[in-house]
């Protein structure tokens, strides 16, 4: 079984995953950026605490406030910090990425969390959930052309869940 698949597994919701498999992919791979190349040892519950608190962020800016909820944990806000970078790209429609508003954004997150819960509740070690999502996810962003969607979830024969990338125009991920 893919990688992809035991996530989608974890949230058992499949059809949020396909909807928004554009957003989940690129908030995908700030994650393992992070994971790849500042923070190795990092644990799905950091990773559950830095989603929440970008998807709390979000929140309070939406009702008007300027608020960054920031962890006293420098490993969380290194992800924090990432993720709030993925986060404004998509807001504003920038390097090629699907505009997305705040809302959408914050359900993204709150999906990711939940499925860092899951794994979390799984017992599979203390870091089952970031290993997937590395395993998951190249070090690409799903891009949009102006013609229209160029990556995307699909299921194949089998019916597993897999990600077609087909003219994929990436903004590459840079390597520290």
């Amino acid at each position: 079984m893919s990688a992809l698949v035991k996530l989608v597994d974890l949230s058992r919701d499949p059809d949020f995953e396909l909807r928004h498999n554009e957003v989940l992919h690129n908030l995908r791979v700030g994650v393992s950026h992070i994971r790849r190349n500042r923070v190795r040892e990092l644990r799905d519950s950091e990773a559950r605490q830095a989603f929440a608190n970008v998807a709390d962020t979000l929140r309070t800016r939406s009702s008007g406030l300027i608020y960054n909820f920031r962890s006293p944990d420098p490993r969380v806000q290194t992800l924090s910090d990432e993720l709030v970078t993925v986060v404004t790209l998509h807001l504003r429609g920038e390097k090629g990425m699907v505009e997305v508003d705040a809302a959408t954004l914050m359900q993204c997150l709150k999906y990711l969390e939940r499925q860092a819960a899951a794994a979390e509740k799984e017992e599979r070690g203390t870091s089952y959930f970031l290993d997937l999502v590395v395993q998951s996810v190249a070090s690409v962003f799903v891009t949009r052309e102006p013609d229209g969607l160029v990556g995307r979830l699909t299921e194949d024969e089998e019916g597993d869940v897999v990600l077609d990338l087909g003219r994929l125009d990436a903004t590459e991920m840079g390597e520290e």
